[in-house]
This record gives C-alpha cells, sequence and structure tokens, in this order.
C-alpha cells in the first residue's frame, strides 16, 4: 500500500509519539468490533444468496452419509469448499440464525483484516489516512451486495486485504503468511487468482523486493496446494479439467449479439448494474483524482496505477467466465470504497464536500431507480416519456462520473495551489478522527442502499427483480411445501437431487451421492456433457439403491430439452413419478419397488 508522502504527511510530535504505543495496545480492537456492530446492522435484512447456500446445502446433506467437503461437488474448488466447511462448524440453530452468524463471522474477519492492514499501513500513510482506508474496505465488505457476501470473489478480496497487511508487515512471519493468504486467494475460484495479482502488484509498488519474494513463495504453495488436492482426491482433478465443459452454454455472450435490446448486452448491463449495486465505484474516479494531486511519489503511483490494473486484471476474469455475474468483480467495489475514503482522509474540506456530494447523489440515484427493482427492468415505462431506465442509469452513470471527476480534480488543483505548507500537527489531535469519521460516512452513505430489503442483489437489468424482500417470501414458501413432503416421507429419508444446490440446503434430506446438485445432468440439457466423467457418476447416483426418493425441481431441470433422453430414461427406469408425493415446486418420486 501507498509509502510515506513526506510533502503532506505531518510530522508527530513529542506528545503524539509518546501516545501512540500505548494506544496501539487498543485501537486495533475498532474494526473487528466495528466489523460486528456493521454485520448485526445488516441483519435483520439479511440471508445468504442461493449460490452460497448451494455449497452449504451441498456440505450438509452429504455429511450425514459419511462425505468429507473435500470429495462432494459444489462447482466451487475445494479450497473454497473447504474454507466453507471451517465457518459452518463455528455456527448453529436454525437456518436464520445460521445465517446471521455467517453474516457477524464475515464481519469479524473482515474487521481483523481490516485491523492489520490499518496497522500496516502506518509505517507507510498518516494514521488518519491508514485508518480510513481500512475502514471503507471494511464497510464494503460487510455492506456489500447481498448476492456477494461469502460469494469465492468476496472470500478472495477479504483474503487479499489481510495478504496486503501481512506482507506489509515488518515481522518476518509476514512474507510467508501473505504468499499463504495469496495462494489461498488465487484458489478460491481460480479466476480469483486476478484478486491475488492485485494485490501482490500493491505490494511491488510499496517494497518491490518483498513483493518478488511473496510471489515466487504464492506461486510455490499454490502448486503445493492443488498437487495435494489432487492427489489425496483424485476426481478434484477430474472436475478441474471438466470445468470449461459445464460453463460452455455462456460461451456465446462474449458482446452484443446483433439485434439484442440495449438491457440484453451483457457488458452494458453489467457496467449499469455495478454503478447502481455499488454507487461509490461512480465516485472513484474523483477519488483517484484528488489523491493523484495531492500525493507524490510511491503513494501517487499506488493511487492512480492499482485501480486501473484492477479494471482491467479483474475484467479479464469477468470476460473469461463471460457469464457476466456482479459479484464476479467483487474486488471493484471493495478498492473503491478504500480508496474514496482514502482520499477523503486525505484532502482539504471542499474537496470532502465535492466526495461526500457526489456519493450522496449516486447513492439516491440508486435508491431511486431500484427501488421498487422490477422498474429497471427494459420492458419499465420510459422515465419522462424519454429513456428506458436502463438507458438512463448507464448514461447518468457517465455524466455523474465525467461531472463529479472535472469538480473534485478542479477543487482540488485550488486547494494545492494555496496550500504553501502541510498543515501543522499541533492545529489540534482530533483531526485525524475527524477525517476518519468523515471519510466513514461517505462511505457509510454510499453503501447503505445494501440495507434496504428492496434492493435488488441481482447481477443484470434482466433479473432485476431479485431482492431479499422477494427472496424471503419466496424460501418461506418453500419450507412449508417441504414440511409438506416432510410429513409424507419422513424427515430423514434419503433422496438423490436433481435440484438446485439451494434445494438441498433447504430440504436437509441425506444423500449417498457426492453430487447434491445434479450440475452435470443439467448442463446437458444445453451442451453435451454425456461424455464427462462427472456426468457418468452423476448419473449413476440414480441407480443407487439406498436413494429412496429422487427430488426434481423441473424449474432448473428442465427435463424436455433432454434430447438424448439420458436423464430422463434413468428417473423412468429407477423411479415411479406416477406415485409423486411432492408439491408444485418439486416432485418427489419414490423408488420403484423390486
Amino acid at each position: 500500500m501507498p509509502v510515506a508522502d513526506r510533502t503532506t504527511a505531518p510530522r508527530h510530535t513529542a506528545g503524539e509519539s509518546a501516545a501512540r504505543p500505548r494506544a496501539a495496545r487498543w485501537w486495533w480492537l475498532a474494526w473487528p468490533l466495528l466489523g460486528l456492530l456493521l454485520g448485526a446492522v445488516r441483519a435483520p435484512v439479511f440471508s445468504l444468496n442461493g449460490d452460497v447456500r448451494y455449497t452449504l446445502g451441498a456440505l450438509h446433506t452429504t455429511a450425514a452419509t459419511g462425505w468429507s467437503p473435500a470429495e462432494v461437488w459444489a462447482h466451487r474448488p475445494m479450497t473454497n469448499r473447504l474454507l466453507m466447511a471451517a465457518v459452518d462448524a463455528v455456527t448453529w440453530g436454525e437456518p436464520a440464525t445460521r445465517e446471521v452468524l455467517w453474516l457477524l463471522a464475515g464481519g469479524l474477519l473482515c474487521g481483523v483484516a481490516a485491523a492489520c492492514l490499518a496497522h500496516a499501513l502506518r509505517s507507510h500513510l498518516p494514521d488518519a489516512q491508514a485508518a480510513a482506508l481500512a475502514t471503507g474496505v471494511l464497510v464494503a465488505l460487510v455492506w456489500a451486495p447481498q448476492r456477494d457476501v461469502w460469494q469465492p470473489e468476496w472470500s478472495a478480496s477479504a483474503l487479499a486485504v489481510a495478504a496486503v497487511a501481512a506482507g506489509l508487515a515488518r515481522a518476518r512471519w509476514g512474507v510467508p503468511l501473505a504468499a499463504v493468504l495469496l495462494a489461498a486467494t488465487a484458489l478460491m475460484k481460480y479466476t480469483t487468482a486476478t484478486t491475488a495479482l492485485v494485490a501482490l502488484l500493491v505490494l511491488a509498488l510499496v517494497q518491490l523486493r518483498r513483493a518478488v519474494v511473496v510471489a515466487l513463495l504464492t506461486g510455490v504453495v499454490g502448486l503445493v496446494v492443488l498437487g495435494v488436492q489432487f492427489a489425496l482426491v483424485p476426481v478434484e482433478w477430474t472436475w478441474f479439467t471438466e470445468l470449461g465443459a459445464l460453463n460452455s452454454e455462456f460461451s456465446a455472450q462474449w458482446w452484443c449479439q446483433t439485434g439484442e435490446s440495449w438491457g440484453s448486452c451483457p457488458p452494458q448491463s453489467l457496467l449499469a448494474t455495478m454503478g447502481l449495486l455499488s454507487p461509490l465505484l461512480l465516485v472513484w474516479p474523483a477519488a483517484i483524482g484528488v489523491l493523484v494531486l495531492r500525493l507524490r511519489g510511491a503513494a501517487r503511483r499506488v493511487a492512480l496505477v492499482v485501480p486501473a490494473a484492477a479494471v482491467l486484471l479483474v475484467g479479464a476474469g469477468v470476460v473469461v467466465q463471460a457469464s457476466w455475474y456482479s459479484y464476479q468483480l467483487d474486488a471493484l467495489p471493495v478498492l473503491a470504497a478504500g480508496w474514496v475514503a482514502w482520499a477523503v482522509a486525505a484532502s482539504p474540506w471542499p474537496a470532502r464536500v465535492v466526495l461526500g456530494l457526489g456519493t450522496l447523489v449516486a447513492a439516491v440515484s440508486t435508491w431511486w431507480l431500484m427501488t421498487p427493482p422490477l422498474e429497471v427492468r427494459e420492458e419499465a415505462p420510459p422515465v419522462l416519456g424519454v429513456l428506458p431506465r436502463t438507458e438512463l442509469a448507464y448514461w447518468g452513470q457517465v455524466v455523474l462520473v465525467v461531472v463529479l471527476l472535472v469538480v473534485a480534480v478542479g477543487v482540488a488543483l485550488a486547494g494545492t495551489r494555496r496550500a504553501s505548507a502541510p498543515h501543522p500537527a499541533a492545529a489540534g489531535r482530533a483531526r485525524p478522527r475527524v477525517a476518519v469519521g468523515v471519510a466513514t460516512a461517505v462511505v457509510v452513505i454510499g453503501l447503505a442502499g445494501a440495507l434496504l430489503p428492496s434492493m435488488p442483489f441481482s447481477y443484470g437489468f434482466q433479473l432485476g427483480g431479485y431482492t431479499p424482500e422477494s427472496e424471503k417470501e419466496r424460501r418461506q414458501q418453500g419450507l412449508e411445501q417441504i414440511a409438506e413432503i416432510d410429513q409424507r416421507i419422513g424427515p430423514d429419508a434419503p433422496v438423490v437431487y436433481l435440484a438446485f444446490g439451494e434445494d438441498s440446503y433447504l430440504f436437509g434430506h441425506p444423500t449417498y451421492c457426492r453430487y447434491a446438485a445434479a450440475t452435470y445432468l443439467q448442463r446437458n440439457l444445453w451442451a453435451d456433457t454425456e461424455g464427462l466423467r462427472g456426468f457418468a457418476e452423476n448419473l449413476a447416483c440414480l441407480e443407487d439403491p439406498r436413494a429412496e426418493y429422487v427430488v426434481i425441481n423441473d424449474h432448473w431441470m428442465k427435463l424436455e430439452r433432454d434430447r438424448a433422453q439420458t436423464t430422463r430414461e434413468a428417473i423412468e427406469r429407477w423411479f415411479d413419478c406416477g406415485r409423486d408425493v411432492g408439491t408444485s415446486s418439486w416432485r418427489v418420486c419414490p423408488r420403484r419397488d423390486g
């Protein structure tokens, strides 16, 4: 992270220097406590998203029959599954209680990472700037869009923050710890290697020699961990090589198809969605401009180079996956929040006012455009009879970014010319606290939309209707139907799931199949996966006589698209759907006699 800027960093007085060691005994507790507080504030409207429940459902329903987290399929690499299993082991209670504990655990862990970052940055930045940057990062992680929290990309961002802190630490253990954390960052989802590269770039711009050592160690640790995983669980190598085939249904979405409507264009829709879900991204360029003008030397290079590289690297990961989900860009809102807070703490009051007002305008625009969320869809009535809301959001964001950048840079230039000398430290000890408080308030305003129960956590305008409110209602209806099914088949009857992973999380019935989500069979409805080993193993689960019922989600498992009839024939051979005991959402077919 940035090295100290001698032209702007105030010198510490003798009294301040004497006070710092004593304060250091307790000050770092502020971030873990803030992380818990932020989680508690968000808890009433929070629930884990379907993708995270997908992983947890796989872990829960297979553990009951003896599978370990390393051996089960969850469309996530082993490193992520092991992390999820470790956190899940310290949560308890009913699903609603357990999910709040997941949020609090995330807030606590991110708080520890932010505290370590703030401590490490004190050697390179004034205390107020170090504290503000770390606080901005923490708020962005805990108040990330609901779909992002505990996604692999979110976990990778938190690990990368901790890795930067370790890499900047003066202790000897800092380098190996940073390497381990960066290896874990890259292995969260493989494409999250881009987040690890951004963290390495930060280290390189501050301490090049240390960054080179960390990079080499990270490569060694990452390869060793992968090798051990593939050796101990050979099927992990199979899944590693077959992931590309499973995702091939998205391969055509590289860019806009001819004749597509504006809101259906994946990249454009993603850009507009990101600006609405994370309004601080719109203030980020202005914050960068202010920092570049206020700082000198390595600090200026970090302020400018890291965001540019992050956009290119993290964006490249999204392009490679070609599925255009906003959570795949999760590292960018985290960086943006840190940079905005840093700029506010490093700026004179006029620049703080500009950044604060810009954040407020961006946040209010988000609340207006995306609550109620269905209004952002392409078929919504045009605003003022002129523009669809999708286009209004996109072009409005462009205008706001340009105006904020011009005004903020103009104010910073004027302030820089007027300032003939740094402000003396004797001007008052309250100033650093005020700077941190203002920076925190700006970031909180920009991210407060995450607390609204009607705020979408979708990844595109096409799915703008999914909100915490609607999802809780839908899941409650699902739980009521599952209670009816349990009365008919018993709560512990072993099943095989031909359903999305979240369904297994809600059902909770044990399965002897390591594929608690039938991803291989479902993907075959769009792409040819029948030649894959995972497909054969997934299909064989239907034959296993220990599975007393098959649970079919027809909305997800669209069997009418099964051109080869392979899965449909297996269901008909082993199960009697003429005696379906399910509900409107799931078919639950008993095994045929004999």
